[in-house]
């Protein structure tokens, strides 16, 4: 899906990825009317992961619809979302075990990470980027100027082992807390610069390195994105596939 932006253009897309997968764990919107991008990759099975990955995205997007601003939640909106996420859970607890039991999947409840990006006004009208990672959905602000990566936020995944998360949405304890904390986004794009901001799932960057990404940033701009799918899909990515962008002029 594509839209254009006050400040510039938003697009994004998902695949299945191999032949193999029956469903899509990943979960994305892109919504140019709030300026917003956003991701999540599913955990805990193909329907507990659609399901998780679907709760996420659709919580996130009634909280921006609903024009609330971040800074004015009670909690911080990663935990705010992790509250809602629980609450939610915990009500929906026996239609959830019904609907993933079929496919052999009882405990625990799956979970998801969670990338999001919107493009805002500053005080000054210049334009800013900001968001928030809870995983490891990665996150890229590429200046397409000059080729560099202004902003990568550092992934939440334990480095000796990348299927074990430090920090997602999924149910926790009262008194629990995540290995690490959110990554947030804030940059302010220069007058007269172009920057593209992306999320992508691990089905894309598992199988196409940073260099790569910001050299197909640099020669497709607009369609950045899908070249990014095509690619993971030509190198055969064993996970599902999602890449949503927007570019943002200063």
């Amino acid at each position: 899906c594509e839209g254009n932006l006050r400040f510039g253009y938003m697009a994004g897309g998902t695949e299945k990825g191999d032949n193999d997968r029956q469903s899509n764990q990943d979960s994305m919107f892109v919504d140019p009317v709030n300026d917003m991008i956003a991701v999540a990759d599913g955990m805990g099975g193909h329907a507990g992961g659609e399901l998780a990955s679907t709760l996420a995205i659709n919580k996130l997007y009634q909280l921006i619809t609903q024009k609330t601003p971040l800074n004015s939640l009670a909690l911080p909106i990663d935990q705010y979302l992790q509250f809602i996420f629980n609450e939610w859970l915990k009500e929906k607890r026996p239609k959830i075990y019904k609907k993933l039991a079929p496919h052999g999947y009882i405990y625990p409840l799956p979970g998801t990470t969670l990338s999001f990006l919107r493009m805002v006004e500053s005080s000054n009208d210049q334009a800013r980027i900001e968001g928030l990672l809870i995983g490891d959905s990665p996150i890229y602000v590429i200046d397409l100027q000059s080729g560099r990566i202004v902003n990568k936020p550092k992934l939440q995944h334990n480095p000796h082992q990348k299927n074990v998360l430090l920090n997602c949405l999924r149910p926790i304890g009262k008194d629990e807390q995540p290995e690490m904390p959110p990554e947030y986004v804030n940059v302010d794009v220069p007058k007269g610069g172009k920057y593209l901001a992306l999320i992508c799932s691990d089905g894309v960057t598992q199988v196409i390195n940073d260099d790569e990404i910001v050299a197909i940033a640099m020669k497709h701009g607009e369609n950045a994105w899908r070249e990014l799918l095509d690619l993971a899909k030509k190198r055969e990515s064993g996970d599902n596939s999602t890449a949503c962008q927007m570019i943002v002029n200063g």
